[in-house]
């Protein structure tokens, strides 16, 4: 009897271990999108670690680009389709993100920062 209660109680705990980690990889899917108005979220904020995933879409119907240079992501995006991008950032900091293919002077609204805490 007690062995038939040991794998039960794994058993559980493993459900619960997957639905916490389902649940948390769900938290982390965000949505952004770009345009030449900007980015919408213009912030983003990760814990070091953690999964960050990005469905970056056109909102103007132009194509744009997501680059993050710190962090070595430089992704095309398309319109009328999202580009996923999975980071895990292993630094803490602020990284700038922006669009690769209209932002040229630090004044521009294709900008927006990404900000790793512990």
């Amino acid at each position: 009897m007690t062995s038939r209660r040991l794998v039960l109680g794994a058993l559980l705990l493993g459900l619960a271990a997957s639905a916490f980690s389902a649940a948390r990889a769900a938290d982390a899917a965000r949505g952004l999108t770009i345009a030449a108005a900007g980015f919408d979220p213009p912030a983003l904020a990760v814990r070091r670690g953690e999964l960050l995933q990005l469905d970056v879409t056109s909102a103007d119907g132009a194509e744009h680009c997501l680059a993050i240079d710190e962090l070595r992501v430089e992704r095309r995006v398309v319109a009328g389709r999202a580009t996923r991008v999975d980071l895990v950032p292993e630094r803490v900091g602020r990284f700038p993100y922006y669009c690769c293919l209209h932002a040229t002077a630090a004044g521009d609204k294709e900008r927006g920062t990404l900000t790793v805490s512990e």
